[in-house]
């Protein structure tokens, strides 16, 4: 009879006398092997000696009290059933195995095999958990895969590596990585401390990808202050990450303020006439090889007559728009 390592065996009333608890734990030890873990295994652990503290879990309270799973964990163990080992994190703190010594006390057992590792930090032992309930089956939820994503960051693992261990993309991984970010940069900058707050999830991940924190700070104040959409998210990331300098960061985002300043009675709404995002968007990119016209030159035969005829035009609008602005 075989079992996974918190799911309930197959046969619940099959007394499996003579079954090693340890040759069902392969899994575990393989683990431990493969993350360089030093452990022992004690086939008789105390429970009375063992202490279960939050901050080696991933899985919410909810889970762990799941009162079904713990039912049928007692009826099994009742009829014989064997169990995996527990994983402890030496001396006497519970890493894996909530629903088995759960159950194990409700039948009134005084000790329980388990493996005892000697992790080195306490980020350690709560990714290893997120990784061994990842392992079992029983699929984390976003918090609590963000939480084990969270503990093996601290612990510089690559992402494609915490992708395999919680169940995830490493887009997704990726993702929260950036949120992270986003996360530890403004708790440091007290200037938008409080502005990052009110930053959705997914513009969050977007601008953490702003590396130099001046100019990070100005589009977190911005996005927080307009209520941006994602679509003018993408918009000033995109103009700040592109800049060549911090200053010509901070300039482009300050632009992009002053198009996203809203105007008319309330219920004020941001609103940017189309032409205008499209003017911006060509001109600026037009102006981004103004240092050098040549290469704006088409000599080809066959289209360089246009090419000429509509920069005469672009001309002659040019002078139109300027003799609109105050001024002039």
């Amino acid at each position: 009879m075989t079992s996974t390592l918190e799911a309930p065996p197959a046969e619940p009333n099959t007394v499996a006398a003579g079954i090693d608890p340890r040759k069902l734990g392969l899994q575990t030890e393989a683990k431990l092997q493969d993350w360089n873990l030093p452990y022992r295994y004690e086939a008789e652990f105390p429970l009375d000696d063992l202490r279960s503290v939050e901050w080696t879990q991933v899985r919410s309270e909810a889970s762990i009290a799941d009162r079904e799973t713990l039912a049928e964990f007692q009826t099994q163990m009742r009829f014989g059933a064997v169990y995996p080992p527990i994983v402890v994190m030496d001396p006497n703190q519970l890493v894996d195995g909530n629903h088995r010594v759960r159950a194990a006390r409700g039948l009134k057992r005084k000790t329980f095999p388990a493996f005892i590792v000697e992790f080195p930090t306490t980020d350690l032992a709560q990714a290893f958990n997120g990784s061994m309930n990842n392992l079992n089956g029983r699929r984390l939820a976003a918090d609590e895969a963000l939480k084990a994503a969270l503990s093996m960051m601290a612990r510089g693992m690559a992402d494609e590596a915490i992708a395999r261990e919680i169940g995830r993309s490493v887009e997704r991984v990726r993702v929260m990585r950036r949120e992270r970010e986003f996360a530890d940069r403004s708790a440091i900058l007290p200037e938008i401390a409080e502005q990052a707050k009110q930053v959705s999830r997914p513009a969050r991940s977007k601008l953490a990808q702003i590396t130099h924190d001046p100019a990070f700070a100005e589009a977190v104040k911005l996005v927080a202050e307009v209520g941006a959409t994602p679509a003018t998210v993408g918009r000033i990331v995109k103009a700040a990450t592109s800049a060549r300098t911090d200053t010509d960061a901070i300039s482009a985002v300050r632009e992009i303020r002053a198009d996203l300043a809203p105007a008319g009675p309330p219920p004020r709404r941001v609103t940017i006439p189309r032409e205008i995002q499209q003017a911006s968007m060509h001109l600026g990119g037009l102006l981004k090889i103004a240092d050098n016209p040549l290469r704006l030159v088409d000599t080809r035969p066959e289209t360089g007559p246009k090419a000429k005829a509509q920069l005469v035009r672009v001309r002659e609008l040019a002078d139109k728009v300027l003799s609109l602005y105050p001024g002039e």
